[in-house]
């Protein structure tokens, strides 16, 4: 299940309160599985998995740990061997740290914002709890900081935020143990306009892991692109304004600065912009709006076309120039 859907059903069962979020933050062994599984337990049910399946097991834990009720959040290790990891699922045994948090004592409106598909980061000290969090991308960013969070921690969760991918880092800071955890929804693309170029685009998208849909009708695509959210692309394949401008009027409506790509001639991208704006969609709407759309790398087979429309997204969404690393004295991974 998507995380943003479990966050969803958390909010519409209005079970926050005794609910409880777990996350791996930390694996060592199974196989070279990544870090990053959430789990929501409810009490009578849970959402999403951990560990193969073993939610149950670290739920019953907690919950059976009177000194967990006064404590905000709280770390705990869990060790599989290989043969149990096995049965569970998993490549091989191993330790997982687990931080488990109270979802009734996350800031205001962070669980709506992963529901959103919104990326959004989580600062916890491991003795005082959540001592701040960063919510949304670009200028929609929104950051609430305690007094405890200092210049260095505040920084460094900026940057891996900026990232927009799921990131956990844990660190010793001024005698006090801070995790940095950044949850991101995996990107998705929503296409309008099937073609060899739509086919090429979500061949690029797999390869990338995100994931596409292409749609050619306008109640489909208005219908996709609604699901859509800032860390997620539009892309307009098809010339009929009559389809498209409706579509993106409603998405730069729910999620301004969104990625939007349209392919066509310089004129194209004129009448929609007009349109547009007949239908009172303000130009700081459209800062996403990028047409022509591609990074300019000679491209002329769709394949060549797609990864200059997947680049230039990726340079938008990570906030970067996309020039050649060769000019730029800064880090080179990210």
């Amino acid at each position: 299940m998507e995380r943003a859907v479990a966050f969803a059903d958390l909010i519409s069962a209005n079970s926050t309160d005794n609910a409880l979020m777990l996350r791996a933050i930390k694996l060592v062994g199974f196989g070279g599985r990544e870090a990053g599984e959430v789990l929501i337990d409810m009490g009578d049910r849970h959402i999403g998995t951990l560990l193969g399946g073993r939610q149950a097991e670290v739920v019953d834990r907690l919950r059976n740990e009177s000194t967990f009720e006064s404590h905000q959040s709280r770390l705990i290790e869990i060790e599989l061997g290989d043969v149990e990891a096995v049965r569970a699922g998993l490549a091989c045994g191993g330790v997982a740290t687990v931080l488990a948090q109270r979802i009734s004592h996350l800031p205001n409106g962070f669980v709506d914002a992963l529901a959103k598909r919104v990326p959004a980061t989580l600062i916890t000290d491991l003795d005082e709890g959540v001592i701040g969090s960063l919510v949304g991308i670009r200028e929609g960013l929104f950051e609430q900081f305690s007094d405890r969070v200092g210049a260095t921690i505040g920084e460094r969760a900026r940057q891996l935020h900026n990232q927009t991918r799921d990131l956990v880092e844990e660190y010793e800071f001024g005698g006090a143990r801070v995790v940095i955890e950044v949850f991101a929804p995996p990107t998705k693309f929503v296409i309008v306009g099937s073609s060899g170029l739509s086919k090429a685009i979500s061949n690029q998208v797999q390869i990338l892991g995100w994931s596409s849909f292409t749609h050619d009708d306008a109640e489909s695509a208005a219908k996709a692109s609604a699901e859509l959210g800032p860390n997620d692309a539009l892309i307009l394949l098809s010339h009929d304004h009559d389809l498209t401008t409706p579509v993106v009027a409603a998405v730069v409506a729910k999620t301004p600065q969104i990625y939007i790509g349209s392919l066509g001639s310089r004129h194209t991208q004129a009448e929609r912009r007009r349109r547009l704006t007949e239908l009172g969609v303000s130009v700081d709407s459209l800062v996403g709006l990028h047409g022509p759309v591609g990074l300019d790398l000679g491209s002329k087979t769709p394949p060549e076309t797609a990864l200059a429309i997947a680049a230039e997204f990726l340079a938008y969404r990570s906030g970067r120039s996309a020039s050649s690393l060769r000019f730029g004295d800064g880090p080179i991974n990210g």
